[in-house]
């Protein structure tokens, strides 16, 4: 998410981010593999704001659906470079 003029404390926000994307990962039953929070602007070195990440373990997190399995070759089938010649000349 990115917001202009946010205007609340920025350490909190971020401590309720952290939170909630943290809970939402549980929620969905996927493995958290790690996560970081930085606070920015508390040195004065840019605006205030923060930035927040958790990483996810994406092999237990996309559904079978996402990666069909890969279709079934007939252990008898011949490559198109096998096929005679004649073949894609009668097709043409």
């Amino acid at each position: 998410m990115d917001y202009e003029d946010f205007l609340v404390d920025a350490a909190p926000a971020a401590e309720w981010m952290m939170g909630a994307l943290r809970a939402a990962v549980a929620e969905a039953g996927v493995r958290e593999v790690h996560h970081k929070l930085v606070v920015l602007g508390e040195r004065g070195e840019s605006p205030p704001g923060f930035t927040a990440a958790v990483l996810v373990d994406v092999r237990l997190a996309l559904a079978p659906s996402v990666h069909p399995p890969p279709p079934t070759i007939h252990p008898n089938a011949r490559s198109p470079a096998e096929e005679p010649l004649h073949a894609y000349r009668r097709a043409m």
